[in-house]
């Protein structure tokens, strides 16, 4: 249960991140450190889902 409590946050917060990251790209205010942790966030959450939901 606490497992898929950590898969269901990195995705809130992988779409949170994109969104916050999308929104500074239209300004023309692109920042590759948030660009970069949200694709590491994004990957952790895929290869949880991966590992977790379908057992690889």
């Amino acid at each position: 249960m606490a497992l898929e409590s950590i898969i269901f946050l990195r995705a809130f917060l992988a779409y949170t991140g994109l969104g916050i990251s999308k929104t500074l790209t239209w300004r023309d205010q692109f920042v590759r450190r948030l660009a970069i942790g949200v694709d590491v966030i994004v990957t952790a959450h895929v290869f949880g889902v991966w590992s977790h939901r379908y057992e690889w």
